[in-house]
């Protein structure tokens, strides 16, 4: 595994619990809190683009569709599906019935809604997991044209972009300036959101190149990137998600992080790792936890005192979780579902 990758999947994950969290303050306590912690929605775009990189490292022009959808379904549906009735059943089935269902087919709701986000999914973070499953359906079928597959995926991914854009009118590479479409899966398909998977894709082309720079330049690299990155994130100047917008910083930050561990290695304490590997849990637990658990403990203690509650409580349950839930369950899945791996001639003789 890429310790920077793996960094960045704990970064993220935490930068969005954060993200949520700041929401628990009231009054001065939330001003200081939005200052801090309100640019950390960036995690979405850092996971887009390890997306695209960790797709570009793991196939190749032998790997055939199927399978490869399969291991994304079975990587991503089981802990979506059941932390999404966790939050319905949490929630009193206070939301529609047909909005869970919806959310489980990974479409968004019907009807106008603004873009991004294109209205939130019951367990409200599973609007970017929308975006994923379409870029994974996507590479899937890019997979038929293998070593074409590279420009395939892009055709696939940004007609629709190119088209939508041409019929209405309207062009920019916004995210939240999309056009707004009655078709909600039409306007996911169409947001240039998606671009910041073929720049993982892109990332994951660099890593692989015999590009090895000397490590005092690479260490000056990521300085700087790590520099602009805090610049841009503490007090959120990111201006919302996108390729030109938290995605550039993500990406520069990205790209120095994987240039310096080219360079020497890259230390990755066992902490992070563990909360690496983790994060799709943290991911998915944290909303439950801010939502229905934490604004309950409000009336008996500080706003500080719940907040830091909900951090530990949301890093050691998703901890858990992965642990004892997640890991088991998909290796189970792997086993029962994917086809066994043929015997090389050399090794079965």
């Amino acid at each position: 595994m890429v310790n920077s990758v793996q960094l960045l999947r704990a970064f993220a994950a935490f930068a969005v619990v954060l993200f949520h969290g700041r929401l628990l303050f009231s009054n001065e306590q939330r001003e200081i809190a939005d200052y801090w912690f309100s640019g950390g929605y960036v995690g979405v775009d850092i996971f887009f683009l390890i997306s695209g990189f960790v797709m570009y490292l793991t196939t190749s022009d032998k790997s055939r569709p199927l399978p490869f959808l399969l291991k994304r379904l079975i990587r991503i549906v089981p802990m979506y599906y059941l932390c999404s009735f966790v939050f319905f059943i949490a929630g009193g089935g206070a939301r529609p019935v047909g909005e869970l269902i919806t959310s489980l087919l990974f479409c968004p709701p019907a009807g106008q809604h603004q873009p991004p986000f294109l209205g939130y999914a019951t367990l409200y973070v599973g609007w970017t997991l929308n975006y994923e499953m379409w870029f994974y359906l996507v590479f899937s079928l890019s997979l038929l044209c293998r070593k074409s597959r590279y420009p395939a995926l892009l055709i696939l991914l940004i007609a629709p972009i190119l088209a939508v854009q041409t019929a209405t009118g309207h062009y920019s590479l916004n995210p939240a300036k999309a056009a707004i479409l009655p078709i909600s899966c039409l306007a996911l398909v169409s947001n240039p959101l998606l671009l910041e998977f073929p720049a993982g894709l892109l990332l994951g082309f660099i890593y692989k190149t015999g590009f090895k720079a000397k490590t005092a330049p690479a260490a000056g690299l990521l300085t700087a990137a790590i520099g602009f990155f805090l610049y841009r994130y503490i007090g959120n100047h990111f201006h919302g998600h996108g390729l030109l917008r938290a995605g550039l910083p993500a990406f520069i930050l990205f790209l120095s992080l994987i240039i310096y561990e080219k360079s020497r290695p890259l230390p990755l304490p066992p902490f992070l790792a563990k909360l690496a590997n983790a994060s799709y849990s943290l991911y998915l637990i944290h909303p439950i936890l801010v939502k229905e658990v934490a604004p309950r403990l409000k009336p008996v203690m500080s706003d500080m005192a719940v907040f830091v509650l909900y951090l530990v409580a949301s890093l050691s349950l998703a901890l858990l979780v992965h642990r004892v839930i997640e890991a088991p369950i998909t290796a189970k899945l792997r086993r029962k579902l994917l086809p066994a791996r043929r015997p090389s001639r050399r090794q079965a003789a």
